[in-house]
């Protein structure tokens, strides 16, 4: 049970690490769907709570709440998700266009041990 454990977390970081690469998302919308996150999660925990009842089914009850919480937490972020698919991206990943091209100047040694300034970009 614990090398199951084990992983299913090494393959959960590696897939996060795989798909944040791709997310744009904003600060506004990471709040939304954290919030949802956890609305989900309590909802699916106090209906986890109100439909189970108080008799041993074999101990398997905890398993149930443990799915259905599980599911509300994974239902609020689907859904947040596909609610703020409109949302503006972070301002780092918003297409800037430059006004010049960029143009630099810097230094270069030659073979010989010149030294001197060269401008270097594009016209």
């Amino acid at each position: 049970m614990l090398v199951l454990l084990a992983a299913g977390l090494d393959v959960g970081v590696v897939a996060g690490g795989y798909f944040a690469r791709k997310l744009d998302w904003s600060s506004s919308r990471l709040t939304y769907v954290t919030l949802s996150e956890f609305l989900g999660g309590l909802t699916a925990g106090a209906i986890a709570v109100v439909s189970l009842d108080d008799e041993s089914n074999g101990g398997s009850d905890g398993q149930v709440a443990g799915a259905i919480v599980l599911g509300g937490v994974w239902g609020g972020f689907a859904l947040a998700t596909y609610l703020t698919r409109d949302m503006k991206p972070h301002a780092r990943y918003r297409a800037q266009k430059l006004a010049k091209p960029p143009v630099a100047i810097t230094p270069f040694v030659t073979e010989h041990g010149g030294r001197g300034i060269s401008l270097a970009g594009s016209w």
